[in-house]
């Protein structure tokens, strides 16, 4: 609804349009655009047509179309270009045939930002407030001295433990199994993350990774099978796991003294 009021102009564009004598007999150079619209719309609008948060209207349709499709993910952004081919024709057609032109235009702008005010006043923020990460202990800045790799167990639903992780991760230069991506294969990112697990679990730990259990079960399994072979470190209620042969531990440094 944001967007109604520049396209109040498709009116006014069309009324000229038609103005001059013979601009009629051009409706036809706007058959392909209407045509391309129409389909775009109806694409856009998918086989779940909701008004706000009720559906209206549900089809079924082959699933193999529907397999197709998918690959654009949200069938919704197929009504920008029909925006887009509105306010076009409405400017060129301002600009082509109404004296004032500039002065309408500027007048348009106007309202648009008047409109879209109240928007971009709920995202400002007037106050700045330091962030302070969760990974406090002097560990941490020494195990980003000694490793290169982080591992976050289970790699799943990392919602709220990711993003402390992934700024440590960047500002010590060290990789990280996970991450947020508009497109990407979380399920093979999960069943990475297993067969780290798994490897663990058989014996087989990176000298130079750390791996972070977050979650109780993750944690009750790291102190009852890996605790024998790796170090455990309890570090700001996480529990790191580390090989015993990582230069963390051979140089005997003070940032282990609850490892156990």
């Amino acid at each position: 609804m944001r967007k109604l009021r520049i396209l109040l102009l498709l009116p006014l564009a069309l009324t000229l349009f038609l103005w001059k004598k013979g601009r009629a007999a051009r409706l036809e150079n706007l058959l392909p655009f209407f045509i391309v619209c129409i389909g775009l719309v109806l694409f856009a609008l998918s086989n779940k047509v909701y008004l706000n948060d009720q559906l209206i209207l549900n089809y079924p349709i082959p699933w193999k179309a529907a397999r197709l499709f998918s690959i654009f993910r949200s069938s919704g952004r197929f009504i920008w270009p029909v925006f887009y081919i509105i306010v076009i024709f409405g400017i060129v057609q301002i600009i082509r045939n109404f004296r004032y032109a500039a002065v309408l235009l500027a007048i348009v702008v106007v309202i648009q930002l008047a409109d879209l005010r109240p928007l971009y006043l709920s995202k400002h923020i007037d106050t700045a407030a330091p962030y302070q990460s969760r990974l406090s202990s002097e560990f941490w800045q020494e195990a980003a001295k000694e490793n290169k790799h982080i591992i976050l167990l289970p790699a799943k639903s990392l919602n709220g433990v990711y993003e402390p992780f992934a700024l440590y991760a960047r500002q010590h230069q060290l990789t990280l199994n996970w991450g947020y991506f508009a497109r990407a294969n979380y399920s093979e990112t999960q069943q990475y993350g297993d067969r780290i697990l798994q490897g663990l679990l058989g014996g087989q730990a990176d000298p130079q990774t750390l791996y972070v259990f977050w979650e109780p079960e993750g944690k009750k399994l790291a102190e009852k099978q890996l605790s024998a072979a790796m170090l455990l470190c309890p570090v700001n209620g996480y529990t790191v796991m580390i090989s015993r042969e990582n230069k963390l531990v051979t140089s005997s440094s003070s940032a282990l003294k609850s490892c156990s």
